[in-house]
Formats: C-alpha cells, structure tokens, sequence
C-alpha cells in the first residue's frame, strides 16, 4: 500500500532485484550499497527495532518485515515482530510495551488506527525511541507521506487519498460501457484509511455518474478464502456483477476463484486488486484481471528500517517522508493497458 531523498536512485525489491523501469537498469549491490551508505560510517550502535505488525501468515506485511530485517542485519540492528490481528488496541498495548520496556530503540508501525496509536508515539517521544510508519499512515491526513506527528521520524507509505482517486478514475473507465455498472469491493478492513478513503471516493463518483452503482461492500481481512465467501455471497444477490475491486491482491484472488466456481467466463467481471503481488501481475499478464494496484512493500520495510536506525543512531534524516512507488517513478496501476510501460518489474511479494 513513502522515506529517504538522501538515496533517491535506489529502488529495493524482494531479494534484492532491481524493480525500477528497464530504462533505469540498477544492480542488486549498487541498490543495497546505496540505501545502506553512511549507516555504518558514523556509529555502529546496535538498534533493536520493534516492526508492529498484524498477521504472521499475510505475505505483503511479511514483505516489509523482510525488508526491515534485511536492513537491520547489515547494520549490526535486528527486528523483532508483534502481531495484533487488526486489533487497534491490542496494537496500542504492544507500543506502549516497545516504548516503555527500554528494551528498543525503535518502533516501526504498521497502524491499524492512524489516530487511535498517536498516544504511543508520546511515550516512545518521551523515552527518545523514534517511530516510522510504514504502509498506513500515523495521523489523520489521508494525503500526505510526511511524518504529522511529534516523535514520528518518518513514514513510508502511499497515501490513502492516491488509492482512492486513482481507483475511482479507473472505475469510472471500466464503467463507461456498462448502465448500469455494479460494482463490489472487498476491504481488508472498513475502518482503515486505505479502503474508508477509497470508499468515500467511490460514493461521490456514483453520485456524479449515474450508471456506477457501489452494490455491495466487504471485509475480508485481506484473507483469500474469507474473500471467496464474501464473493460468493456477492454473486448470489448481485449476479450481474461487472467490476470487483479487492483492496489487496489476496482478496481480488479469493473473489477469482468465486467467480471461477460460479462458473462465469473469464473477463466477465473486471478484477481489481491492490498490491501488485507476483499472483497479480500475473493474472493481469494472463488477461483474468484488469488491474492491480502498485505497492513496493519490501521497498517500504528497507527504508523504514533505515529511517529508524539513523534517528536511533541520532544521524540526519535527509527526507522523513517518501511514497515508494512515486520515488520509483511507476504507474500507479500495472493494467491489460500500460504493462510495456513496467520494463521488466519484479513483484516484491507473492500476492
């Protein structure tokens, strides 16, 4: 689903293989070498970061844990992870632990609330252990990837408002040749900014453009089979389906295989999925899906990580706040349309 300008021309990608356009070749060590220099020159302190996750077995958060942890053993730094299971609370007790335990010397959040976890970032201010947000914003502004709270030295993510805009311009394109146009969406949860946003979007194109009809809307907890269920139930009041957007590449999968089971030709409903996994980028390649959102998740966690290993390390952030996919200068959305414009992409997660 955003960090340092002092390394502009590095794009970090699962395993370390490059993913910027074919125009802008990089090599796997002058990709690592950049994100990394000057880490080690200045102080070699070991940071223990906290990574605030919320499901072991979903493989983009994982992405971006592998990323941070990547990071951190180069520079003598571990990750340790805590899952919440989309539990706002329970996430704003496991900060307030990391932050007063003094076992840590940093905090990276994935936030399930982005206001909700602000009274951590006070404690951990108030015992100097620096926060990044990684993915989901920390604050109330859905627009920006800068930093907007008072201990919060960085945050790389894609801001929630670009989600929604781009998405909502491309339903009203997939639309344009249907009246009406039914539409679906399964959300990874109703109450995060990602899809509330996108959401609120979607509503008031409906109401400037009468064929597009939101007709129904899901949780799914970015989880494949919960998605199938939902999709099924979907299916069933609403068989003339014409786009199905999940706002993660599992729950587009999980809404495929509904699709697939209630037997409808391939194409017949345009999916949409979030995340731009190796499952979607191959569906969209094999032409079952129209779309998938772009997302760098490991780029996220390798510079997350950096980000909060210098200001650990009381070194100078140059830039607290990067959109990966803005800096990597790709399309917002990979398509049937526009995959020559990709090089040769490299997904960063399974999907």
């Amino acid at each position: 689903m955003k960090i340092f300008r002092v390394h502009t021309s590095a794009v970090m990608v699962v395993g370390l293989t490059a993913c910027a356009l074919a125009s802008e070749p990089r090599s796997d060590e002058d990709v690592f070498s950049a994100v990394t220099s000057g880490l080690q020159d200045s102080s070699n302190k070991k940071v223990r970061i906290a990574w605030l996750g919320n499901d072991p077995g979903n493989t983009y958060d994982n992405a971006i844990r592998d990323g941070a942890s990547a990071l951190a053993a180069t520079n003598n730094s571990t990750v340790t992870p805590f899952y919440a299971n989309y539990n706002a609370a329970h996430q704003l007790s496991q900060c307030n632990m990391a932050a007063n335990s003094g076992s840590y010397g940093a905090i990276m959040i994935i936030a399930n609330d982005g206001t909700g976890i602000i009274p951590c970032v006070i404690v951990a201010r108030n015992h100097a252990v620096p926060v990044v947000a990684v993915d989901l914003p920390i604050g109330a502004d859905p627009t920006t990837a800068e930093p907007q709270v008072n201990g919060q030295v960085g945050a790389v993510l894609i801001p929630a408002a670009i989600w929604g805009s781009s998405l909502t311009s491309l339903v009203i394109s997939l639309c344009a040749s249907h009246t009406p146009c039914n539409v679906a969406y399964l959300a990874g949860a109703l109450t995060i900014p990602f899809d509330a946003i996108a959401l609120q979007d979607l509503d008031a194109a409906a109401l400037s453009h009468p064929n597009l009809h939101i007709v129904a809307r899901a949780e799914a907890f970015y989880d494949r089979a919960t998605a199938t269920l939902a999709t099924q139930s979907i299916l069933a009041q609403h068989p003339d389906l014409h786009v199905l957007i999940g706002a993660g590449d599992q729950m587009a999968a999980g809404g495929e295989d509904a699709i697939v089971a209630a037997g409808l030709p391939t194409g017949s409903i345009a999916i949409v999925g979030a995340g731009a996994g190796a499952y979607g980028i191959t569906a969209v390649q094999a032409g079952r899906w129209y779309g998938t959102f772009v997302a760098l998740p490991y780029d996220e966690g390798t510079l997350g990580a950096d980000i909060a290993i210098r200001a650990a390390r009381e070194q100078p952030v140059a830039d607290p706040g990067i959109d990966p996919v803005e800096r990597a200068g790709l399309p917002r959305f990979y398509t049937r349309d526009n995959q020559g414009q990709f090089g040769n992409f490299t997904p960063q997660w399974p999907g």
